[in-house]
């Protein structure tokens, strides 16, 4: 180890290279989506169609962003709802700037650090005491009122009709209620929403959705009944239905009634923000996430230490550059655990893990010729102008699992990215964390399901991700947005866990470093670290396992292991291994082209 950046390229190259595959030569499975009017690519056909049906009628990306929110959360309401969280990125073609809307709710008052330390652990199957702050609303809303121009109402009508009437519900949909039917049937308001008759639906059939309907109708009427107040002012009493007014009640009477932390001061409190995302440069692009209240500025870190090397001549999916992404990671894994918390309530080193001399020392521990199975932690405060940690006693290292088959939690999530013929750009990756064992809970009446994302905090105190109240958790949704030459070029993301960061860098350097058309980048073989530490509760590590599409030659495979990597195939275009949607734009032609991902039902549809 200790070794320069330089060696890396020479001995990779000395290494076979196996399944190499040209651009050219790919084929796809769904043609590129092409507009200059604008695009959407999203996870659900049915969310793309809303969206785009914005955009005709003169509304631009932050319009149809709030629209395919709400219908997100009735056609994929497994997948994010209205008790989830949004994480939402957007740039603002009139302002020349990218904006982070923090659509995160913070934990509950009563969720403190002693309450789970005396039960052990904070649930990560099937509680309602893991249930945050619902944010997306409030998300919504923030867009909204800065950046869109049409009512909440328009936007919130055709989610309204397909939860009231029905929607053909996606085979995907069907899959998840089937393998949380255990978990849902313990609570009446998810049988009623999910389990209609006692059973799971079957694809195709018309998923209605009524009590779901009566509440969003309810935050409507709150912008209808105050629209002479003003535009602004609307928008907020159509917010304040849910977070201070007849929901918010009903939230905290079932949360009392069922032993839930949750209480109407959490959500009557409870203030959204627009703030700055991070970002840095890679190769002359800026490249944008959320904070530290995601996982997001992972693969910004990643994109530091991997900058000053020649990656396209590695060939794609070579044995050399997969070592080198997935080691790169492993870096980034670390200082996840270790300094990424809520900025509000802990202190976070953003321009020492921003800082290029900071990725220069970590480069260093890169092997070049082995796969490294203790990572140390860095120091990124001496980038900061302040003293470095050495000897004090704050820094915290993850327990490490000995067992190789620890089952890995199915993915949910979704994402969505918009551009309008204007360059505004919306990208956003959303979520409920359902799950198949994780957050089924249906307050009764209400019709929506709530997230589980305190499942996403530490019980160690020293971690900057501890648990404590009215603190966001630093959850695993992160949307990305890219500029060049100061001109929007490029919206992606992806579902996925621990996949996202790691999806979301390869796909971008498909399009970047190995010149692929958006749609090749989409659907060529994909491969994740699960080296860790994990984003949830208790933050164990599978040191060295590798997931890896079979599609990559078994020969690329053979040579990781060799170097040792504990890969483990799984088969083609399957969900773990994300549901990636990108948009790129050409800024001299305005020409828009979308990519959508066929491991899960992402379409895009532009004009």
């Amino acid at each position: 180890m200790n070794r320069s950046w330089k060696p890396i390229i020479c001995a990779a190259l000395l290494l076979p290279v196996f399944g190499l595959l040209s651009p050219a030569d790919a084929v796809t499975y769904r043609p590129i989506v092409q507009g200059t009017h604008g695009i959407v690519s999203s996870g659900s056909p049915l969310v793309s169609q809303v969206a785009i049906d914005v955009l005709k009628k003169g509304g631009n990306a932050a319009d149809a962003g709030v629209a395919a929110l709400f219908a997100t959360m009735v056609v994929e309401h497994t997948h994010h709802s209205l008790g989830g969280e949004s994480p939402i990125l957007y740039y603002s073609a009139k302002d020349k700037k990218v904006y982070a809307i923090n659509g995160i709710g913070p934990a509950p008052k009563l969720a403190t650090r002693e309450y789970f330390d005396k039960m052990g652990f904070i649930p990560n199957e099937d509680s309602f005491l893991n249930a945050p702050v619902p944010g997306t609303l409030d998300g919504a809303c923030l867009t909204l009122d800065k950046f869109g121009t049409m009512t909440l109402a328009d936007l919130m009508a055709p989610s309204i009709d397909m939860a009231e009437k029905g929607h053909p519900i996606s085979k995907i949909m069907v899959k998840w209620i089937t393998n949380a039917k255990a978990i849902l049937a313990k609570w009446p308001g998810s049988v009623k929403t999910f389990l209609p008759g006692g059973n799971p639906p079957k694809p195709g059939d018309l998923f209605i959705q009524p009590e779901y309907a009566e509440t969003l109708k309810k935050i409507r009427d709150g912008e209808v009944k105050n629209r002479k107040k003003g535009r602004s002012q609307a928008i907020q009493a159509a917010r304040d239905v849910f977070y201070k007014g007849e929901i918010a009640r009903a939230l905290d009477k079932f949360s009392k009634e069922n032993g839930g932390l949750l209480r109407y001061e959490d959500l009557a409190e409870y203030r959204g923000k627009i703030g700055e995302p991070w970002m840095t440069t890679y190769k002359g692009y800026e490249i944008y996430s959320m904070d530290t209240t995601t996982q997001g500025p992972m693969m910004l870190q990643t994109m530091n230490v991997l900058e000053p090397m020649d990656v396209a001549s590695l060939k794609h999916n070579s044995p050399a550059y997969m070592h080198l992404i997935v080691e790169a990671f492993k870096l980034a894994y670390m200082d996840r655990h270790n300094y990424y918390g809520d900025p509000s309530k802990v202190k976070v080193p953003y321009k020492g893990l921003m800082s290029k001399a900071y990725a220069d020392e970590r480069r260093k521990l890169i092997d070049t010729t082995k796969a490294t199975m203790e990572v140390p932690a860095g120091d990124p405060w001496k980038y900061e102008g302040k003293a470095g940690l050495k000897g004090k006693k704050s820094m915290t290292l993850a327990k490490v699992s000995t067992v190789e088959g620890n089952p890995e939690f199915q993915t949910d999530t979704t994402s969505f990215v918009i551009i309008d013929k204007d360059g505004n750009m919306f990208s956003t990756t959303s979520s409920n964390n359902m799950g198949v064992r994780r957050s089924g809970v249906t307050p009764t009446g209400l019709g929506f399901v709530l997230s589980g994302r305190l499942r996403q905090f530490s019980l160690d105190e020293k971690n900057p991700n501890v648990i404590a109240p009215g603190k966001i958790p630093r959850i695993t949704p992160t949307p990305h947005l890219a500029l060049k030459d100061g001109q929007p070029v490029m919206a992606w993301t992806t579902p996925g866990e621990d996949v996202q960061t790691q999806a979301n860098l390869q796909v971008f350097f498909n399009v970047v470093e190995f010149g692929m058309d958006v749609q090749t980048a989409v659907e060529l073989p994909r491969f994740r670290s699960l080296h860790g530490p994990e984003p949830h509760f208790p933050q164990e590590m599978k040191p060295g396992q590798v997931r890896a599409e079979p599609r990559i030659d078994p020969e690329t495979i053979k040579a990781l292991e060799a170097m040792g990597h504990k890969i483990k195939t799984e088969g083609d275009w399957l969900e773990p291994s994300g549901g990636m949607v990108i948009i790129t734009r050409d800024p001299k032609t305005g020409v828009l082209q979308a990519g959508a991902d066929p491991r899960r039902e992402c379409y895009a549809i532009g004009w």
